[in-house]
């Protein structure tokens, strides 16, 4: 590895652990919730015994890096390959050289006493050395070059897939025929949840067709949950023997419109074309009568 981009790298961590970590709403909510406080003291008060499993648990999610030292850190890894000795070589030159701090929401902050493992396990959660394949880094570089590709970057160095090279092919036509740029992450992300849910074995290409299947019968199903419900109440649908919850049919509607978008990047058709369902121009209809005629010639 470069030592210059080495070098880099740990300075970019020690001035962030020096600055301090930044901290969100959800740290809050979680102190409340299971300390009864989220005030600096109520932190503090946490973190006194280390040795007590509370104290541990709070460390980890303090130490945990947020998204934005995520695309900062990406930035810096550009065309840059991290092996799992390099990774802990950053890890060691930092564990006895930095202390650091929570930054609270509300601009309080709150001492972190460092012990030997955090720091390496920051470092781990970096995941240095899993670096996308080439290919993807170039198709992201080339269609969402510098701080716009940076969160695309994250989602593929975290998403935890095997990459093999059918999986590779796909995300690389996903991200050079990306049909709606602006949603480019939420597209990403639906189609990396997508692959790593597939049985091993499983054509990525072909199982979109069953995936469409499948969401479009739930989204009838929830059509028809929400529909019942609005017209009488939970409990008394649980008493005629609802056993299942779906989910607001605007839900399944946005999952339906991400597969789409990956559909017509990938396949270059829409999704319910790769379902087997076939569309036919019917002309101007005037009235219902004239539209249940024609149906009706076409069902016979």
């Amino acid at each position: 590895m470069n030592s210059s981009k080495h070098t880099k790298i740990t300075s970019f961590l020690h001035r962030l652990f020096e600055h301090g970590l930044a901290q969100d709403e959800a740290v809050l909510h979680y102190m409340a919730s299971t300390h009864g406080g989220a005030s600096p003291s109520d932190f503090e008060t946490v973190l006194a015994n280390r040795d007590d499993p509370d104290a541990a648990s709070l460390t980890d999610l303090l130490l945990f890096p947020n998204n934005d030292v995520l695309n900062r850190l990406e930035l810096l890894l550009e065309g840059e390959e991290f092996s799992s000795p390099d990774a802990l070589a950053v890890a060691k030159a930092l564990e006895k050289t930095v202390s650091t701090r929570a930054l609270l929401p509300g601009g309080e902050e709150v001492p972190v006493l460092l012990e030997l493992g955090d720091v390496a396990r920051f470092v781990e959660r970096l995941r240095l050395e899993h670096a996308p394949p080439r290919e993807l880094s170039e198709a992201v570089a080339d269609g969402f070059p510098g701080v716009s590709g940076a969160p695309l970057k994250v989602a593929l160095r975290h998403c935890r897939l095997e990459w093999t090279s059918e999986r590779t092919v796909f995300l690389t036509a996903l991200l050079r025929n990306m049909p709606a740029k602006g949603e480019a992450l939420d597209i990403l992300v639906w189609a990396l949840t997508y692959l790593g849910s597939l049985p091993d074995g499983a054509s990525a290409l072909d199982s979109l067709a069953v995936k469409y299947a499948e969401l479009s019968a739930r989204f009838r199903r929830a059509l028809d949950f929400h529909s019942a419900l609005a017209k009488s109440s939970f409990e008394v649908m649980m008493a005629q023997g609802a056993r299942v919850v779906l989910p607001h049919p605007d839900q399944i509607r946005g999952e339906l419109a991400l597969l789409d978008a990956v559909c017509l990047a990938v396949a270059g058709r829409p999704a319910w074309s790769l379902a087997g369902i076939t569309e036919t121009d019917l002309g101007e209809v005037d009235g219902g009568e004239a539209a249940l005629d024609i149906l009706g010639r076409l069902e016979g």
